[in-house]
């Protein structure tokens, strides 16, 4: 699960911190309290986005935060497809030697563009739908 980002009054202070009285990345976490790898993540962030301090003029927290989190959603063309679960479940009941793997191969047959990810999605739905 993600975790939740970090308040933009301490990205602010996270900035400030190492570029001005360039602290180590544990005395930052430490003075703002958060941990190293989320002090880490934010300076990598800021250094992609060519971000040093003073911040620009006039900017906004919501601009600070659209520059160091671009949007990650997936557009509906690039989702992966998601299983109809009735089908799993009539095709376990209806063929009771069907493995996973089975299904599982059949899957990828038809969506070639989908990952591990999804196999172990596929994979747990199915068993949860079988012990049902």
């Amino acid at each position: 699960m993600p975790s939740k980002r970090v308040l933009m009054k301490k990205i602010k202070r996270i900035l400030e911190l190492r570029f001005v009285f360039k602290l180590s990345i544990r005395a930052i976490a430490r003075n703002v309290g958060v941990g190293r790898s989320s002090v880490s993540r934010i300076l990598e962030r800021a250094t992609v986005a060519n971000l040093t301090w003073p911040l620009p003029d006039g900017m906004t927290d919501a601009e600070l935060e659209t520059i160091l989190y671009p949007s990650t959603a997936r557009s509906a063309s690039t989702q992966r497809p998601v299983p109809n679960w009735a089908e799993v479940q009539l095709e376990l009941t209806k063929h009771r030697t069907l493995t996973l793997a089975q299904l599982w191969k059949e899957y990828i047959a038809a969506h070639p563009s989908s990952t591990v990810t999804i196999a172990i999605c596929i994979a747990v739905g199915a068993l949860r739908i079988w012990i049902r």
